[in-house]
């Protein structure tokens, strides 16, 4: 079975057990909401939590799992992964991808030049940004439609429009 990060436990926020969570997912509602399960993963330790409560506190994700309801319950987590099954995975649209898929995908220019493979996805609220390690240094390029031409997961290929200016 494959496991997916959604997040890492990065602090602690009051004595009730509530956790600050820095997300990996674009699903934080879903993830993170009350009666949702997670997989927790402490080094090579793995058990199964299931969220008590969520809620968002200067734009950071606080969460708490059932039956750890003290701070001294839960500082054993910190750094600790936050992950989810294959079966846990939503259905998306026709156009839409998970990062996991595109990390590591070959990115062509519009004249079919290998520009180096995606390194990262990075979430910049309007739009998603990839991370391209190219041949000679990184490469930051919008996804968005006026550049990527095509995405095929299955030829672990995206091709870009001719942008001027852009190289």
């Amino acid at each position: 079975m494959k496991f997916y990060n959604v997040g890492i436990i990065v602090g602690f926020h009051g004595l009730k057990g509530e956790m600050k969570i820095k997300s990996t997912t674009d699903f934080e509602e879903e993830r993170f909401g009350v009666g949702s399960q997670l997989i927790l993963r402490q080094g090579k330790k793995e058990s199964v939590v299931t969220i008590r409560s969520r809620r968002v506190h200067k734009n950071v994700n606080l969460i708490a799992f059932v039956g750890y309801d003290t701070l001294n319950d839960v500082e054993q987590f910190k750094g600790s992964e936050l992950k989810i099954d294959e079966s846990q995975l939503l259905d998306l649209e026709e156009d839409e991808f998970y990062n996991f898929e595109l990390i590591g995908m070959e990115v062509y220019d519009f004249e079919n030049n290998l520009l180096g493979t995606i390194k990262k996805v990075l979430d910049m609220n309007a739009n998603d940004v990839f991370v391209i390690n190219g041949k000679e240094k990184e490469i930051m390029v919008p996804f968005v439609s006026s550049i990527v031409n095509e995405v095929s997961i299955e030829d672990n290929k995206i091709t870009l429009f001719e942008i001027e200016g852009l190289w």
